[in-house]
């Protein structure tokens, strides 16, 4: 017959470690994250400017001969819609026994549960849209249906259906490309391409780290989400062998604090002896303009051949 068994920690408090490239890890933390309004969600405008040309006939020459004509009237080319993101909250629960162990034990193992399941919650959430089993989250990536809130006299756009840029599956050469030229001229700037964990060995030879992140050739950030499913617009399914990646602007994420239910009398059950431990923290995750997605196929061979680039 065996001892007793040794009660030990191979993995001490705060030695988890998420993996390098997801969401949470791509997204900006606002300046106001400490303001806690935020958390019944947040309105805000962020341009999105096509652009365009225009000439003086005074000042230049067709090639042609004569007076060119005189150039067409300018035009309102930046929208300035009022856009909202809307918070979920993440958790984790769980009993555990209410002797043997130190408050601030338990308190260190709520902790940890909740850094354990977090990202993957939150990548889920926000490719989905979905939170405790509803539709409650926006914006989503796969959403593709518009939902707007009346807020006063204003409206506020919170979804945005999404663009796509082919409805069968290409090669991953050929798709990210795609992506890339649909974000580029949507948002002159660094966007973020979104990538589920099993895409990634696909668009390695594409990709490059770089400084702490992963980017495109092209220079846009990628988030790799093990929680982002891969499901095409209104949560469709790829097809074997095939996922969709997203595009959108810079990603947005407001994070709270961490919240622990650990007061006996909030949490013990006395008839099974234990004690229920509660963590959790409240997102919201969004983005301003561009919101784009193509299905692309999966393979060794899908993005031209094997290779890393470092």
């Amino acid at each position: 017959m065996p001892g007793p068994f040794h009660v030990t920690d191979p993995l001490p408090s705060g030695q988890f470690e998420p993996l390098p490239y997801g969401l949470l890890e791509v997204a900006r933390v606002p300046a106001d994250n400490a303001d806690p309004h935020w958390q019944r969600g947040v309105a805000f405008q962020a341009p999105c400017v096509t652009g365009a040309t225009t000439y003086d006939e005074c000042l230049v020459v067709t090639g042609s001969g004569g007076a060119p004509p005189a150039p067409a009237a300018k035009v309102e080319n930046v929208d300035l819609s009022l856009r909202g993101v809307m918070p979920f909250t993440v958790y984790a629960w769980f009993d555990c026994s209410p002797v043997g162990v130190s408050g601030t034990e338990r308190e260190q193992l709520a902790e940890q549960a909740l850094a354990a399941v977090q990202g993957w919650q939150v990548e889920r959430a926000v490719w989905t849209g979905v939170a405790g089993g509803r539709d409650v989250v926006f914006p989503s990536l796969d959403g593709d249906t518009a939902a707007v809130y009346a807020q006063g006299a204003s409206t506020v756009l919170l979804q945005s259906p999404v663009v796509t840029g082919n409805s069968t599956a290409t090669d991953a050469v050929t798709g990210l490309g795609l992506l890339e030229g649909m974000l580029a001229d949507c948002h002159t700037g660094v966007g973020v391409v979104h990538v589920p964990q099993k895409a990634l060995p696909t668009l390695w030879p594409l990709l490059k780290p770089q400084g702490g992140r992963l980017k495109t050739l092209g220079g846009f950030d990628v988030a790799v989400g093990a929680g982002y499913p891969g499901t095409g617009p209104g949560g469709s399914d790829p097809g074997e062998g095939a996922a969709w990646l997203y595009g959108t602007g810079p990603v947005f994420a407001y994070r709270g604090d961490r919240l622990s239910i650990r007061e006996p009398r909030d949490a013990l059950d006395r008839a099974n002896n234990t004690l229920s431990l509660l963590a959790e923290r409240t997102f919201a995750v969004g983005w301003g303009c561009c919101h784009f997605a193509v299905l692309v196929s999966l393979g060794a061979n899908s993005a031209g051949g094997g290779g890393v680039i470092s």
